[in-house]
């Protein structure tokens, strides 16, 4: 999906030095939604942490679909993002290094 240069600047200029947002999963008609800490890059792919076991986790593994919101302070025009997630990596405890 082509995003706009400047939306995707402003988006990441508002959420970069945010930390914690909301994860939300639905799987057999039931939703979901769960705090977790994150990290965004410039190309507003955002990065979370989480154990694999995890509701959401196991949600995500099956359906891809999810919704995301992250409270910032604002003081001008609120912008909305859609994107389509994709689960790059499940990473267990054990496989991170020491």
């Amino acid at each position: 999906m082509q995003v706009n240069k400047d939306i995707t600047n402003r988006i990441y200029k508002e959420v970069k030095d945010t930390w914690l947002m909301q994860l939300a999963t639905v799987q057999d008609g039931q939703p979901w939604i769960a705090n977790v800490f994150f990290v965004v890059d410039a190309q507003l792919n955002f990065y979370w942490l989480s154990y694999p076991n995890r509701r959401h986790s196991r949600e995500l593994a099956i359906n891809p679909k999810a919704a995301i919101a992250i409270a910032i302070k604002q003081t001008s025009l609120l912008l909305a993002y859609k994107q389509k997630a994709k689960l790059q990596k499940c990473i267990t405890r054990q496989s991170l290094p020491k």
